[in-house]
């Protein structure tokens, strides 16, 4: 995933760490009501390409402030702060990209119909 791709999608980019090697792929990103996301893309063992999200609101206070002041140190120390979350959700990257397509779709056939 790219952050291009990632606009496509609706998504406000704050934030990006890629790491080409490991196949990992960090993001920072906004939704259209300024809601914070942090969306972790890599590859699992059985070579399925997987992202996981991390909501804003998710995080305690320490990470919080780290994710607002500086979206990009944050992901760098992002390893440290996996220690201590979950992700609050996770899926496949084709189905993940499947719904936010579908859900693209869905809002500008409400507002094609206002």
């Amino acid at each position: 995933m790219r952050a291009n791709e990632l606009i496509e999608l609706g998504w406000r980019v704050c934030g990006e760490l890629i790491d080409e090697d490991n196949k990992k792929y960090l993001f920072v990103v906004e939704d259209d009501e300024g809601n914070w996301m942090v969306l972790h893309f890599y590859t699992a063992p059985n070579n399925t390409p997987m992202v996981e999200g991390f909501y804003e609101r998710s995080l305690n206070d320490y990470f919080y402030y780290s994710l607002c002041d500086d979206p990009n140190r944050f992901l760098e120390t992002f390893d440290k702060f996996r220690i201590y979350a979950k992700p609050d959700w996770y899926d496949t990257e084709k189905n993940w990209v499947n719904e936010q397509k579908d859900f693209i779709t869905k809002i500008k056939s409400i507002y094609n119909t206002i």
